[in-house]
């Protein structure tokens, strides 16, 4: 202690301030070291809470879009659901409507189906096949449209095929065939003029 006592009094004024100058500077420098760390840290922590508060709302956000597009996505089942059963129910109805009406038009059928003339009576027909056969160039009508099956309802059935065409022997001479029948419906057309 005597010691410490006898060093200092015999330090002169300007190495006490300077010692002095010293131990401020080194508390200042403390301080700013300080005050930087402080200010980081509250840059950090307000960085970080705004970071927090983003994902927050982000994910709030998210969950509101889930939830409306799960909302949407029920209510567009529940649409196609109604609009599927709605036509189900529809094509139920007119089955039985169909079903129903089935047995009332076999009652109301007064018998099988007939043969009847749908275009033409029978002498206007046969008048027309006699005229064609007298042109060489036109073809007789074909029996399609001459006569149609009746099924009953007063309207004629549709037709379903065309009747198979016959098969052309692969020796016969397309344009000598052609000849052939060409005479003999000049001929034809010859004899029923000369007979009127």
């Amino acid at each position: 202690m005597i010691c410490a006592a006898s060093c200092r009094e015999k330090l002169s004024p300007a190495k006490k301030l300077c010692s002095f100058t010293e131990v401020v500077r080194g508390f200042l420098a403390r301080q700013h070291v300080h005050q930087r760390r402080s200010v980081r840290q509250q840059e950090v922590t307000s960085i970080n809470s705004f970071l927090q508060v983003t994902e927050d709302l982000g994910l709030k956000t998210y969950d509101a879009l889930v939830v409306q597009n799960a909302s949407d996505i029920a209510r567009e089942n529940d649409r196609l659901r109604n609009e599927m059963n709605a036509a189900f129910h529809k094509e139920k109805l007119e089955a039985r409507g169909k079903q129903e009406e089935g047995p009332k038009r076999a009652e109301d059928k007064s018998g099988p189906r007939r043969l009847h003339c749908s275009s033409a009576p029978a002498p206007a027909a046969v008048d027309g096949l006699a005229q064609s056969l007298a042109g060489p160039s036109s073809r007789p009508p074909s029996l399609h449209s001459v006569f149609s099956l009746d099924d009953g309802s007063g309207l004629p059935s549709p037709r379903k095929q065309p009747p198979p065409k016959p098969k052309r022997d692969p020796a016969t001479r397309l344009s000598a065939s052609y000849e052939a029948v060409s005479a003999c419906l000049w001929a034809a057309a010859r004899d029923s003029a000369n007979e009127g």
